[in-house]
């Protein structure tokens, strides 16, 4: 980027009729306001780098600011502290508009809740929560506020692709240095496993909290895909909450809620925009078998690391196995009864209801 580039305006994203304002920033606004936010804290950066280090002793000789992604929410960039051994990165995700600035200090609670859950992390860990570069000085007008986090390195974000007509979409990641692969079917299959299996393991059975909305066309979720097992990692959680609105008056039990979230669990998982920016599409049948073991894996984890009943996972899958196509219809159209009936992933939803349907009665019977 030269010293011209600096003045033009950050890309922004958001199409359709609920697009946010676009925040109308220069590259020079955006980069001058998160060396503001580096310096306020530098000391507490120092320490984190310090805590990495081994052996603990540091000669940092420059720290970059790279621009790394524009999304609807946020602008992350990379901020690089360039030591004479190495190199340690964090993420400074950065909100512009008003309703990223509404949502970031939410969002940095949550995941500093589930990476403070017992058991394995599957978040990166957030560090501090910046206050808005228009109350610092003058020199920064710009209306911001910003996170820094763990930088996953060597994780991207995967999308669907056109495929050939008999196999459906591919799976393409986005590799910052490499550029986009096509992915092996194996390989996404246990991507879209692990997508099911870190929702589930973060699913609260006694709460019904769950992490929602989320999305696949968000790059909500990363994988690492390099030699040895894929590792794949929830990057975005804007809620923790239940998703079902109990009305006072109402009860409804664990394996109710427990379904309702496996049912949610199934559709969501295939749901994304081709190539991450077109049309919202659906992902093939063998999605649905991915997620269903990637749903009774983490409930098995669950039960063994003896965060639930050790017999839930047999229950459920009893209780599960044992529906009709009948039953599961009626289970799928409560489900879509609770979307928002403009939502753009409805049409998509819709059009291969039936079949998805059919799809998980049958891996349900055979659980």
């Amino acid at each position: 980027m030269d010293e011209s580039d600096l003045d033009d305006l950050l890309p922004f994203t958001r199409p359709g009729p609920d697009a946010d304002v676009s925040p109308g920033v220069t590259y020079r606004e955006y980069f001058n306001a998160i060396q503001r936010a580096v310096l306020d804290h530098w000391s507490r950066i120092v320490d984190f780098v310090v805590q990495a280090a081994i052996p603990q002793r540091l000669d940092i000789r420059e720290v970059r600011i790279i621009g790394e992604k524009h999304g609807s929410d946020y602008h992350p960039a990379r901020i690089a502290v360039v030591c004479t051994d190495r190199t340690y990165s964090f993420v400074m995700n950065v909100a512009l508009t008003p309703r990223g600035m509404a949502r970031i200090t939410q969002e940095f609670d949550v995941l500093r809740l589930l990476s403070t859950m017992p058991g394995p992390r599957y978040v990166p860990k957030v560090y501090f929560l910046g206050d808005p570069c228009a109350e610092a000085e003058t020199d920064q007008p710009i209306a911001s506020r910003m996170f820094l986090g763990e930088w996953l390195e060597a994780y991207h974000e995967f999308h669907l692709t056109e495929g050939s007509e008999e196999e459906g979409y591919d799976t393409i990641l986005w590799d910052g240095d490499s550029g986009r692969r096509l992915l092996p079917r194996e390989i996404a299959w246990e991507i879209f496993r692990q997508s099911a299996f870190i929702l589930t393991w973060y699913y609260d059975l006694a709460t019904f909290h769950e992490v929602y909305p989320w999305h696949h066309a968000a790059g909500d979720f990363v994988a690492q895909v390099k030699e040895g097992p894929v590792s794949v990692r929830l990057v975005a959680a804007r809620q923790y909450e239940p998703r079902i609105i109990v009305p006072p008056s109402a009860t409804i039990g664990p394996m109710d809620s427990l379904l309702a979230f496996f049912a949610n669990l199934t559709v969501r998982n295939r749901l994304d925009r081709l190539d991450g920016v077109g049309r919202v599409v659906f992902a093939g049948t063998d999605c649905v078998e991915a997620t269903v073991r990637g749903f009774f894996g983490a409930l098995r984890a669950k039960a063994t690391g003896g965060h639930c009943n050790s017999e839930l996972p047999a229950c459920f899958a009893k209780l599960a196995g044992a529906l009709s196509p009948g039953d599961w219809a009626e289970v799928f159209r409560d489900l879509v009864d609770s979307y928002n009936a403009e939502a753009p992933d409805l049409p998509a939803i819709m059009e291969s209801l039936p079949d998805h349907i059919f799809q998980v009665y049958r891996l349900l019977r055979s659980a």
